[in-house]
């Protein structure tokens, strides 16, 4: 995730359904992370877009 952000600078949560990362859990996140964690994860890359997403004035 940390390379995807660094190279795009935003990140759809649902990508997190899709290779690469699906190749250490296939069905996604809730794999590994329990359903609070998942949730979690996923407001923590929101947050991340909407802080890199462009301020207007």
């Amino acid at each position: 995730m940390i390379t995807h952000l660094t190279k795009h600078g935003a990140m759809d949560p649902a990508v997190l359904f899709e290779s690469p990362f699906t190749g250490a859990a296939p069905p996604g996140p809730g794999q590994i992370f329990a359903s609070e964690q998942s949730q979690r994860l996923i407001a923590v890359i929101r947050s991340i877009n909407d802080s890199a997403a462009p301020q207007s004035a």
